[in-house]
């Protein structure tokens, strides 16, 4: 089992870019560089929620949300299919960060990554429907 640096040093799938030009935080997500044969969850989701709040700490006071990209150009629904850790991600996501998304920019996406979030659009909260772009 690897502990939350070891994942950030060896994949480093998700980092803040700096800020939007709204001043928000810019999260930046990299899931084809995510080790898929890991099923200790547990460690994923704590490598992201530190990832978020360090994001949400570098909000100014006036500005109260972040923007998360996806790049999912290399994502292949054979090789990131897996509904306990999305589940669980979105969850997370929901009890914790539910607020603090202004918005996800889904980033050269795939055929895969379009059949991805197709499986999965019931679990996204409505209210972050509207709050996802897709991005050519």
């Amino acid at each position: 089992m690897s502990s939350v640096n070891d994942v950030q040093l060896q994949e480093n799938y998700i980092c803040i870019d700096g800020m939007t030009t709204e001043m928000r935080p810019h999260v930046k997500v990299y899931p084809h560089k995510r080790d898929w044969s890991r099923t200790a969850y547990e460690t994923d989701l704590r490598y992201i929620e530190s990832v978020l709040w360090g994001a949400c700490a570098m909000m100014p006071e006036h500005v109260s949300k972040m923007v998360v990209s996806l790049d999912c150009a290399k994502i292949n629904v054979f090789l990131h299919y897996a509904p306990t850790f999305y589940e669980r991600l979105i969850s997370n996501v929901r009890q914790k960060f539910k607020n603090r998304i202004y918005e996800i920019r889904i980033i050269n996406a795939s055929l895969s990554a379009k059949l991805l979030f197709w499986l999965y659009q019931n679990e996204v909260p409505y209210g972050l429907h509207s709050k996802i772009k897709w991005v050519i």
